[in-house]
C-alpha cells in the first residue's frame, strides 16, 4: 500500500488503473471511515443519440417558403425565418431556434430529417478501499493511482496475468507506466503492453 500522505484534492479525478493494466474508473471523491478511506469512482460512457439535422431541416423549409424576388443562400435563409415568425405569431425581434424550425416542420408536414451523435455521460463507477492501492503519481504530466488488485479484469471476466511491478514515466509525449520490462500506455479504456522499456 502507497504510504504516502496526500491532501483529497491532490487526488481528485487521478486516474485508477488496475494490476492488469484497465481503467477502473476516476477518483471522484472520498468516504473517510474511523477505520479506512473509501475512494469513490467514476467513469464515462458514450451513449448514442438522435437529433434534428438543423442545416437539412432549413433545407428543406426553404423550398417551401413563398418566392419573393432574387434567390440566394442568405436571402432565401432570412425569408425562411419570416415565414416561421409569421406562421408561429413570432416578434420580428425573437430569434428563430430549432425548435421553432421543428414545429413549423411538424405544422408543414414535413419529414425532420436526423442526425446521429455520441454523448460521453458520466457515470458512478462504485468504490474501492484505499487499501488496494499499490502506488500513486502525482505529477505535472498527470495523475495516477495503481492497484495491486486486478479489479477491473475480474470485472470483466477477464483472465488475469501474474504479479507485476510498476515505474511511472514520459515518453514520446505520451505518459505512461512501466510494468516490469514493458511499457503501458492509454488506449481507448487499457493501458497496452509495449515492449521495450528500457528507454524509460
Amino acid at each position: 500500500m502507497d504510504s504516502g500522505k496526500y491532501r483529497q484534492e491532490e487526488l481528485m479525478d487521478s486516474i485508477v488503473i488496475d494490476k492488469e493494466g484497465f481503467i477502473c474508473g476516476y477518483v471522484d471523491g472520498f468516504n473517510i471511515r474511523p477505520d479506512n478511506i473509501i475512494l469513490r469512482l467514476y467513469g464515462y460512457e458514450v451513449r448514442k443519440d438522435e437529433s434534428p439535422d438543423e442545416e437539412e431541416l432549413v433545407k428543406r423549409l426553404v423550398d417551401l417558403v413563398p418566392k419573393k424576388g432574387k434567390k440566394s443562400h442568405q436571402i432565401e435563409r432570412e425569408a425562411l425565418y419570416e415565414w416561421v415568425r409569421e406562421t408561429l405569431s413570432l416578434s420580428n425581434r425573437e430569434p428563430v431556434l430549432l425548435e421553432h424550425l421543428v414545429k413549423l416542420a411538424d405544422f408543414k408536414s414535413v419529414v425532420i430529417p436526423k442526425k446521429n451523435h455520441e454523448l460521453k455521460v458520466k457515470i458512478t463507477k462504485g468504490s474501492l478501499p484505499w487499501s488496494c492501492i499499490d502506488k500513486i503519481a502525482l505529477t505535472d504530466l498527470g495523475k495516477c493511482i495503481l492497484l495491486k488488485e486486478f479489479m477491473e479484469a475480474k470485472n470483466r471476466g477477464i483472465a488475469v496475468s501474474e504479479k507485476v511491478t510498476y515505474r511511472f514515466g514520459w515518453i514520446e509525449k505520451l505518459w505512461i507506466v512501466q510494468v516490469n520490462e514493458y511499457l503501458i500506455y492509454n488506449r481507448n479504456d487499457r493501458y497496452l503492453r509495449k515492449t521495450p522499456a528500457s528507454s524509460l
